[in-house]
């Protein structure tokens, strides 16, 4: 009996506290909601045969209107869209693919994933929409568990005490709404809902700003690009992620197949945590060739246009006529990969990579 009152009080609590997040998001809290807003894009989208997830690398670089336009031209008819967001974590994309093939278990076919894997956008800001709304109890064990995972994390290094604050600050105010209100003041995040996207890419053809002005600016910058890039086009060392985090990887291209669709791990042309995503890629092609496709546009050497300055917005982004440009390799490497019947079939890798 003496835990009624008790008990009545936190049922009390957790009815006004979903009231009071019921009409914040009426009030378009979940607009800077960026995870959120791209996946009830994704589900609403009809007919997507080809997902494509990953950072705002895959967002502003892949057209998926170009690219079934290109596969149309070889034999292949392909509906894609583009789930890209920018920063994903890599709890995100878990989040993200799990949630769409709940909400949407047909028809996609196919699903590249970008091998970013120690990205931390949410983690980061704890005080911001995206992380008060990412951090539900699920969402910060699943991203609690991977902080002791990590064999490496993103600059600046923080302690492993800091980054559980990081998950449990968010957590708290997910159930309980503290601060809600003035966070949506605060938070500098753009409103995603509003932007305009076709299947889910934006372009950047309005940015008329090329890495090659900012060499012009500064002739020392582009010496230590073109450093970066030989650093870059060197051989892969998986050394730099665990065994845990790559079968976290892995076990997430398991669950794709269990949902009936064919993983295909995609890395974009980057240069910002280039040396993990490309440890992924080379842990995964040293045991898994044969069972996992990979698609990788990360060693310039072998893409000297797409890391050409002139190309480029940025350190980590291509200007729009390259983005298409990178739109079509990528369709027409994966018409390729279909045509070879590489894709025909596939197993999990999971007992072989992750030794």
């Amino acid at each position: 009996m003496r835990l009624t009152p008790i008990a009545l009080a936190i049922l009390s609590f957790l009815i006004v506290a979903q009231g009071i997040n019921a009409l914040a998001l009426r009030l378009g809290f979940g607009d800077k909601y960026a995870v959120g807003t791209a996946l009830d894009r994704a589900i609403s989208a009809p007919g997507t045969t080809v997902l494509f997830v990953g950072t705002s690398r895959v967002k502003y670089g892949l057209d998926p209107i170009l690219f079934d336009a290109t596969m149309k031209a070889k034999g292949f008819h392909t509906v894609s869209y583009n789930l890209g967001v920018p920063a994903l974590s890599f709890v995100e994309m878990e989040y993200l693919i799990h949630e769409y093939f709940k909400q949407r278990p047909c028809c996609v076919k196919y699903v590249f994933l970008e091998p970013d894997i120690i990205q931390e956008a949410s983690l980061r800001e704890p005080n911001s929409v995206r992380s008060i709304l990412f951090f539900n109890a699920s969402n910060a064990l699943r991203n609690f568990t991977y902080i002791l995972q990590e064999k490496e994390t993103p600059p600046p290094p923080v302690s492993k005490w800091i980054l559980a604050k990081y998950v449990l600050i968010p957590l708290f105010r997910h159930y309980t709404n503290a601060g809600i209100f003035q966070s949506f003041l605060d938070d500098t995040h753009d409103n995603f809902r509003a932007q305009a996207s076709l299947n889910g890419f934006i372009s950047l053809a309005a940015s008329h700003d090329r890495l090659s002005h900012k060499f012009e600016a500064d002739a020392s910058l582009r010496s230590k690009y073109d450093e970066m890039l030989g650093e870059l086009s060197a051989p892969y060392s998986g050394a730099r992620i665990s065994n845990k985090q790559l079968v976290r990887f892995l076990d997430l291209m398991d669950y794709i197949r269990y949902n009936g669709a064919k993983p295909v791990v995609l890395r974009p042309p980057q240069l910002i945590y280039a040396l993990h995503s490309a440890a992924v890629v080379e842990r995964i092609q040293a045991a898994c060739s044969d069972a996992i496709p990979v698609l990788d546009f990360g060693r310039p050497s072998d893409n000297e246009e797409l890391y050409d300055p002139q190309n480029r917005v940025d350190y980590d982004h291509l200007a729009f006529e390259t983005a298409e440009r990178f739109t079509q390799l990528v369709a027409d490497r994966f018409a390729a990969l279909l045509d070879a019947g590489a894709l025909a079939t596939q197993t999990s890798c999971m007992h072989r990579a992750a030794r």
